[in-house]
C-alpha cells in the first residue's frame, strides 16, 4: 500500500540516539538531519575547488546534530571552534555515531558514488571525510 502525501510529510523519520559520554559525566543526544540540513552542512563545508573543508570537521557536524530532549539544536554553527577544543577522542566517538546516523560514513559516500552518472565524483559533492 502506498503512502499519501500527508502521511509521508507527517512521518516521524528523524531518530535520535542517546550516547553516554563518561568524560563529560553526561549523555549527549545525537539527532538526524533533514535532507535540507544535510545539504546545507555539506555546502558549508565544501571549498570552492569542490573538496571537503576538513578543518574542525568533526565539531562542525556535531554542532548541527547534538540536540536536546525536544530535538532542538544545542549549539549554533559558531560554537564549532569551542566544541572543537574538547577531547579529541570524545569528538571522534560522537562524530562516528553522527556520521552513521546521517549517511556520512565512507561507505555511504562510496555507495552514493556507485549511483552517480559517469563523469561525476562523490568526492566533489560530499562533506564526508575519513575519520
Amino acid at each position: 500500500m502506498s503512502m499519501t502525501r500527508d502521511e509521508i510529510l507527517g512521518a516521524a523519520d528523524l531518530p535520535t540516539e542517546d550516547v553516554p559520554v563518561p568524560e563529560w559525566e553526561a549523555t549527549v543526544r545525537i539527532g538526524t538531519m533533514t535532507g535540507l540540513q544535510r545539504d546545507a552542512w555539506r555546502d558549508a563545508n565544501t571549498l570552492p575547488n569542490g573538496k571537503a573543508d576538513i578543518h574542525n570537521y568533526r565539531a562542525k557536524l556535531l554542532v548541527r546534530v547534538i540536540v536536546d530532549a525536544a530535538g532542538e539544536r544545542v549549539f549554533a554553527d559558531d560554537d564549532a571552534e569551542a566544541l572543537g577544543a574538547k577531547n579529541a577522542n570524545v569528538l571522534d566517538s560522537l562524530y562516528n555515531i553522527a556520521a552513521r546516523m546521517n549517511g556520512l560514513t565512507d561507505k555511504d559516500v562510496e555507495d552514493a558514488a556507485k549511483n552517480l552518472p559517469s563523469g561525476q565524483s562523490a568526492a566533489s559533492s560530499s562533506g564526508s571525510v575519513s575519520s
